[in-house]
């Protein structure tokens, strides 16, 4: 009897991945696949505002296969995750606009070390640049800071995104 078992449970297919529907922001449907049904509300739309785009989800996406490939092993995997990690922020994050869009939606999902990486991009980012090209380049309107405020705040900056 056990060895019909199991036969059996070998014999059972193995679970065929079910379509997610996201619906982003800007109204853009993305299907993605899973294979824990209990978490599909029966084919409705998830709304993921997090993920403004099918670019950013795509970028999602490609990061959560390659670690979990990486976490398995074997044949395929990527052999130096670190290196990849670098090689994918500096061919996919190409402008602010993108890195924003993919740190607000790795927070949001917890993809921490996605999260980490944006981090790092950003601090390298706005690095050994002045207080005015920061604010131009993140769209922050004057606060009233005095030079000697501004400069303060640029050298206390310089000190904290030192962060290699």
């Amino acid at each position: 009897m056990a060895m019909a078992m199991a036969m059996a449970m070998e014999a059972a297919p193995a679970p065929v991945p079910l379509p997610l529907v996201l619906r982003f922001r800007n109204g853009e449907d993305r299907f993605a696949l899973t294979d824990q049904p209990r978490q599909l509300p029966l084919g409705y739309a998830i709304d993921a505002p997090s993920i403004r785009s099918a670019r950013t989800f795509g970028l999602l996406d490609e990061y959560a296969r390659v670690h979990a490939q990486h976490a398995r092993g074997g044949p395929g995997a990527v052999p130096d995750i670190a290196a990849w990690d670098r090689a994918f922020m500096e061919r996919e994050v190409t402008d602010t606009d993108e890195l924003h869009d993919l740190f607000m939606a790795a927070s949001t999902l917890e993809m921490d070390g996605l999260s980490v990486l944006c981090a790092q991009k950003t601090a390298d980012v706005v690095k050994k640049r002045t207080v005015e090209e920061v604010k131009a380049l993140l769209g922050i309107a004057d606060v009233g800071m005095t030079p000697e405020e501004e400069l303060k705040l640029q050298h206390d900056n310089d000190a904290i995104l030192c962060l290699r």
